[in-house]
């Protein structure tokens, strides 16, 4: 799946699995519906009529045209463009979505600071504890 998501597609140009615009969009031989291919692969049954699948296709040429058309944000570095510009985008999180992204990166020696801070009511330093890891029996109830 692409990090870049449309940015308001039509109903007839979204996949009813993902809730996004078509990706490689694939229709279902027997009713019809179009799906992203990624979503609907594997699949027995349609997701919209429940029909059995047994052959997909292609989807028609101007859904195909359609969805390259629509605008798409990157969930991860903010970039716009098209869905067929997206075919092609990196960002420097290497596609990767984070709902952190915003927040400033601390250095490996800030994290183990604050990791062992007892005024930040550090694990490493709570009673029951033996350098963060749980003695009590909760952790393995099984074992006697």
């Amino acid at each position: 799946m692409s990090c870049c998501r449309a940015l308001g597609p039509p109903e007839a140009l979204t996949c009813q699995v993902c809730l996004d615009s078509f990706q490689s969009p694939t229709q279902v031989f027997i009713c019809g519906h179009i799906f992203c291919e990624s979503c609907i692969r594997g699949a027995t049954t349609c997701p919209t009529c429940r029909g059995h699948v047994e052959y997909t296709k292609p989807a028609p040429n101007s859904v195909r045209q359609g969805v390259l058309l629509l605008p798409v944000m990157c969930g991860s570095c903010g970039w716009q463009g098209t869905r067929q510009q997206s075919q092609t985008h990196r960002c420097g999180t290497k596609d990767t979505q984070s709902v952190y992204s915003s927040y400033p990166r601390l250095s490996d020696e800030e994290l183990h600071r604050r990791a062992i801070d007892p005024s930040r009511g550090s694990i490493f330093h709570q009673p029951g504890t033996f350098k963060g890891i749980p003695l009590s029996s909760e952790v393995a109830p099984n074992r006697k």
